[in-house]
């Protein structure tokens, strides 16, 4: 399946590695961030299924208000942070799913499609 994604994540290299990846097993990365204001506009640009989220952001805003935001626009927010505990606190409520920087890809992976599958089923 085919999935638009959207990055916001604050470490350059590591966006950049999850981009190479999701692209190289035939997702659509519609955009790729580390800035809170640039995450909202790209998602509206672009309307992505899924947006994989840090919650450690350059900006004014931090990750969990992007968040937040983007899953008020129907877009199933997974975090993925090295600050596990705050954001499974701060964002529990609204995030598709919370997993840890030091998660496997194939974690990442399926729980991408569980999200996306769970968006399309909704819109329907």
């Amino acid at each position: 399946m085919n999935h638009g994604i959207l990055i916001v994540e604050d470490d350059k290299l590591l966006a950049e590695s999850l981009r190479l990846n999701l692209e190289d097993h035939g997702y659509d990365v519609v955009g790729v961030t580390t800035e809170a204001t640039e995450a909202l506009e790209l998602a509206e640009a672009s309307n992505p299924l899924v947006a994989i989220v840090d919650i450690a952001l350059e900006g004014a805003l931090d990750g969990i208000t992007v968040g937040a935001y983007l899953a008020e626009q129907r877009i199933a927010v997974i975090y993925m942070s090295g600050y596990f505990e705050k954001a499974l606190k701060q964002g529990r409520d609204h995030a598709f799913d919370i997993l840890s920087k030091t998660c496997r890809f194939e974690d990442l992976i399926a729980t991408i499609e569980r999200a996306a599958q769970e968006r399309v089923r909704h819109s329907s």
